[in-house]
């Protein structure tokens, strides 16, 4: 990284020691997220940490593309191309882990892998999209 761009910046790859750093920092920042709040309704701090944990280390790692700031305060967890589809194993502990929740967010996870074959999309704002969308908020609708 260039820096210029950013003085004073440090991001570096992440590696498994790092996990329990990234989960806590991602698990801090989702905390008030509408989503994360619906998904881990109460006390949702533990579980977020543990959700994000699994996320990283089961799935995220592998693919090397785990960024996080020196010190700690950040992470960026990118898939590569054609490599976003989460290991079916991982997709059901997350469920778990969700509860109650589990089986609708496991309803969505499978029917977005669905329509997401069908390739590109467009939406139309009369009536919505015109062929099946990419977009999970569509899924859940």
């Amino acid at each position: 990284m260039d820096p210029s761009i950013m003085p004073g910046a440090a991001v570096r790859r992440a590696n498994p020691g790092d996990v329990e750093t990234i989960s806590r920092s991602l698990a801090r920042a989702f905390e008030a997220d509408p989503v994360m709040t619906w998904v881990f309704p109460g006390a949702r701090l533990d579980k977020l940490e543990r959700f994000f944990a699994l996320v990283t280390q089961r799935h995220h790692l592998g693919h090397g593309e785990v960024w996080m700031s020196a010190d700690g305060a950040s992470a960026a967890l990118w898939d590569p191309p054609g490599r976003w589809r989460m290991p079916a194993g991982v997709v059901l502990r997350m469920a778990r882990m969700v509860g109650p929740r589990g089986a609708l967010l496991l309803r969505a996870y499978y029917k977005s892998r669905r329509v997401i074959h069908a390739g590109p999309t467009g939406i139309s704002r009369s009536s919505g999209p015109t062929r099946p969308c990419k977009a999970m908020a569509w899924v859940l609708l």
